[in-house]
């Protein structure tokens, strides 16, 4: 009987991080662009993005991109009304310095448009759409896997957002001193949790093959933390560098197993449709 408690007890915590996983994927978030003057470039964007031009809800990211030289003094009510409503938006302002500036005063006229949503590129060629994407999902922040599973072509930048994060996490965690012994079950979560949102973000659900999956991080546990030990009695005096470094190549690992078993081709928008 202790045996099994400690079972339940160590089980608990997974469950609760695939758990949350899941209510994380399934949160109501859209891309929507809106056209600041050029449909053209709003066109692009929504391509670049996955996302549709429209009218966003308070629910939606909105995304305008301001031509070179192009008037944002228009578009800046639409984002600022956005923002009063609580929405995220993320205004990409293309063109020299003195044009992309120009259009940031009249942007910041708002009251309610800050820097923060504010994207500085020379154009929307391919390095300007892969800085969208990323300034996309740091602005989604946790609904970013939600957002990910419905637009494909943010999927790749959310989850290099995931890994990363969750990979210095665990590093933080393994190497803070006086933790050594809770150590382990935290970084054991975190690890579930990137599997788990991994999971989700390709529209997979919690089932026997993810449940699977996050068993065998929690049975892997004991195994990376005897070679940590090994490690720590051949260089005692690189005992936080150990832990920590072998913390991040263990959760860099896991998210390289999480994307190999993820499920391919899955398309949860078509099936909504």
């Amino acid at each position: 009987m202790p045996l099994i408690k400690r079972g339940f007890r160590a089980a608990k915590p997974l469950a609760m991080a695939m758990g949350l996983s899941a209510l994380a994927a399934d949160k109501d978030v859209e891309v929507v662009v809106v056209d600041a003057g050029d449909a053209g470039l709003a066109g692009d964007a929504a391509a670049a993005l996955g996302g549709r031009i429209g009218t966003p809800t308070p629910d939606d990211m909105l995304v305008a991109v301001v031509a070179p030289g192009g008037n944002a003094a228009h578009i800046a009510p639409v984002v600022g009304e956005h923002r009063r409503k609580g929405g995220d938006a993320v205004v990409a302002l293309l063109g020299t310095p003195v044009q992309r500036r120009r259009a940031e005063r009249a942007l910041l006229a708002d009251p309610d448009v800050e820097m923060s949503v504010i994207l500085h590129v020379d154009a929307l060629d391919a390095a300007g759409r892969d800085a969208l994407r990323a300034a996309v999902v740091r602005g989604l922040a946790a609904r970013a896997v939600a957002a990910g599973r419905r637009h494909a072509p943010l999927r790749d930048e959310v989850a290099r957002g995931l890994e990363r994060r969750a990979a210095r996490r665990a590093a933080v965690v393994a190497s803070t001193p006086g933790i050594s012994g809770a150590a382990m079950p935290l970084l054991t979560v975190i690890q579930a949790r990137l599997a788990s949102d991994l999971t989700g973000l390709s529209g997979g659900r919690p089932d026997a093959r993810s449940a699977g999956q996050v068993a065998g991080i929690a049975v892997a546990a004991p195994l990376w933390r005897a070679t940590a030990r090994r490690l720590i009695t051949a260089v005692p005096s690189a005992e936080t560098a150990v832990r920590g470094g072998l913390a991040y190549t263990v959760t860099r690992g896991v998210a390289a197993g999480a994307r190999r078993l993820a499920p391919a081709g899955h398309d949860p928008v078509q099936e909504e449709r």
